[in-house]
Parts: structure tokens; C-alpha cells; sequence
């Protein structure tokens, strides 16, 4: 499963651990949370298809939220990122994407940062 060779990679990444430690999560933060930290999500998941079925080549594509309390901080976590997920070894990765938001209600800084990443999966 493509989410577990990612964890697996980030977290053993020397520049992401020494900004953010272990605090790499999927989908959410958890409720008790420590800064700065990163969360992922799969936001699409297209497979390509040939006439006779599947051929076991997806391109999903993955966002990864970096959390910060201030902007300078994501910003450092979401370089660190996409420095990472360019050598990603399971697959060919693509950046499609990154911004910059506040979020006010919770006073974090969230930088979002897509890849697509071309991989075969087990059919």
C-alpha cells in the first residue's frame, strides 16, 4: 500500500524528522498535537486501464499538509517535503501544487503541498 511506503519514507527522512520529529499523520491531527507536524491524504486515486482490465499502474495523488505556528516554520516543513517526495524510491513523483494559508480559527499556518506519484500496485 502506497500510504504506508510513504510514512515509512517520511519518517525516516533525516530533514523531515529533524524539523517535525514523528509527528507525521494521515489525514488529520490528532487531538492532543505537538507543532510542527505533517499530515497526508490521498485526494484522488486514478488507475490506468487497458482493454483487458487493469494493469496495476496507478497515480494517485497525495496532499501533504505542513503545520506550523508560524509561517516561516511551514514553510521550512513544506521545503522539506518536497525536497523529500522529489527522490521518492517507490514511484515517480510529480509537485502539481503548493499554497500558503492561516488557518484563524485554530491561529496555524498550513501549507499544502501535491504530488502525484506513478506506482505499481498489486492487482
Amino acid at each position: 500500500m502506497i500510504e504506508t511506503e510513504i510514512y515509512a519514507y517520511l519518517s525516516s527522512n533525516n530533514a523531515i524528522t529533524a524539523l517535525v520529529g514523528n509527528r507525521i499523520y494521515p489525514l488529520i491531527l490528532p487531538k492532543n498535537y505537538t507543532l510542527p507536524a505533517i499530515t497526508y491524504t490521498k485526494i484522488s486515486g486514478p488507475r490506468v486501464n487497458a482493454k483487458d482490465g487493469q494493469t496495476g499502474l496507478a497515480n494517485p495523488r497525495f496532499q501533504f499538509s505542513c503545520w506550523a505556528k508560524t509561517y516561516l516554520e511551514a514553510k521550512r516543513v513544506a521545503d522539506a517535503v518536497r525536497i523529500a517526495m522529489n527522490t521518492f524510491p517507490n514511484g515517480t513523483t510529480y509537485m502539481q501544487d503548493e499554497q500558503d494559508f492561516y488557518e484563524p480559527d485554530t491561529g496555524l499556518y498550513h501549507v499544502p503541498v501535491d504530488f502525484t506519484i506513478w506506482h505499481n500496485e498489486n492487482i
